[in-house]
């Protein structure tokens, strides 16, 4: 009997491309693409595409077009897009904290490529826990998630992207250092004395009370909202997979395409009755997260 395959070992066949993968892309794509044709149907994106515009170009009339916001959902500081979107990395990272404590601890790990012993989930050692796809998985898409929005080298791709489109950073038409738009930093005085004597006095004025804040006129925005939701969509489907084929029907493609070596080695929802609730909450809840979270093209 030969002796099962450790788990390191096994960690590089089970992170290859699978045919599921392509499924995620058709769906999600799908999903992006109508949601943009609803937002390009109904114009749902539009007041905030001229918001920004008209920051760039006349800050007052932005910051009165900002007190007649047409719908909650169009306006960037509402409550969910506070707390739910802008901080949405959290909750992807909570979500798979969730599905580590309840699913993977209950799931006795994987079969294994080709049924070949199984990938324990228990963790005993370090090598255990340098062996866990769920651990590198998130730390590639974190790292993912901090290039394309936070920070590359200076600025973070997305705004690099901007810059190198052919936009500007104005303030009330006046050009001002694309640092400003880079790291969302408010122009005083004492910053620039030269391009704040330049604006209009009223402008001025409201600078002593709120912070000035420049914006992009012109190039092309990437929307990061847009990137972080299907990056996490993506990661939070993937840390599901070893447990979709217990749920899904058996007529199901999905089901078909999934490799028997990535099926959880114990079907976690035939548990004992606290367990099992436990499981079913936490798959609720992370797949509830897909549905509330799926990318809506509202403007940059």
């Amino acid at each position: 009997m030969s002796a099962p395959i450790p788990a390191y070992r096994q960690l590089m066949p089970q992170l290859r491309a699978h045919q599921y993968h392509l499924v995620f892309f058709l769906w999600f794509g799908a999903v992006l693409l109508g949601g943009t044709l609803y937002s390009m149907y109904y114009k749902t994106h539009a007041y905030n595409v001229e918001l920004s515009a008209t920051r760039a170009l006349d800050y007052l009339a932005a910051q009165a077009m900002q007190a007649r916001v047409p719908s909650v959902f169009a306006d960037r500081r509402n409550w969910m897009n506070a707390l739910f979107i802008k901080r949405a990395w959290l909750w992807n990272t909570l979500d798979l904290v969730l599905i580590a404590a309840t699913l993977d601890r209950t799931s006795g790990g994987l079969r294994g490529e080709k049924a070949r012993g199984v990938v324990a989930r228990p963790l005993r050692s370090l090598a255990d826990v340098l062996a866990l796809k769920t651990l590198w998985r998130w730390v590639a898409a974190t790292l993912g998630w901090v290039l394309v929005t936070q920070w590359c080298f200076g600025p973070s791709l997305t705004d690099r992207v901007m810059a190198y489109s052919g936009g500007q950073c104005m303030m009330d038409s006046v050009p001002v250092d694309a640092g400003l738009c880079f790291t969302r930093a408010a122009l005083t005085g004492s910053s620039d004395p030269q391009r704040y004597a330049q604006l209009p006095e009223a402008v001025q004025r409201l600078g002593m009370s709120r912070p000035l804040r420049a914006g992009w006129h012109g190039g092309h925005d990437v929307s990061g909202h847009t990137f972080i939701l299907v990056l996490g969509m993506l990661l939070i489907s993937e840390s599901l997979i070893p447990y979709a084929p217990y749920v899904l029907p058996r007529f199901s493609y999905l089901r078909d395409v999934i490799p028997h070596a990535l099926y959880a080695e114990r079907n976690v929802f035939r548990l004992a009755p606290r367990e099992r609730a436990l499981n079913i909450a936490v798959l609720v809840f992370s797949v509830a997260s897909l549905v509330f979270s799926r990318p809506r093209r509202s403007g940059p």
